[in-house]
């Protein structure tokens, strides 16, 4: 299986990309929340939270059971920011709503992680 974390890069990437955006990100991966960050409105009231994750060379990307659970149970409030190997800056990010387009999952061993087709 492939490595289940948010690369540093990418999660800079995505706080810069918040801030321009008037949000705040909070990266809370050391506390095994089962996403990467919290993104909060300047008004406080909406909240996103974010996992971000490279792709593969088979175009997935890789989750923990935890943040698989996480995924699902946060519906419409998450996003999966992918990032573009290679890629710098805003080119780094690209931005799913998984609510939004059903993504085919699958479970692997040895570690226990799930994939995620994207391309």
């Amino acid at each position: 299986p492939g490595r289940a974390a948010a690369p540093d890069d990418l999660l800079a990437a995505l706080a810069a990309a918040e801030q321009r955006a008037g949000r705040t990100l909070r990266d809370v991966r050391a506390e095994s929340l089962g996403y990467d960050a919290e993104s909060v409105s300047s008004d406080g009231q909406d909240v996103r939270f974010l996992l971000a994750r490279d792709l593969d060379a088979a175009g997935r990307v890789w989750l923990t059971e935890t943040e698989w659970s996480q995924l699902q149970h946060l519906g419409e409030a998450v996003f999966l920011c992918i990032g573009a190997p290679g890629a710098t800056g805003d080119a780094r990010l690209r931005p799913l709503r998984p609510s939004a387009r059903p993504l085919r999952a699958e479970v692997h061993d040895r570690p226990r992680r799930v994939s995620l087709q994207v391309e």
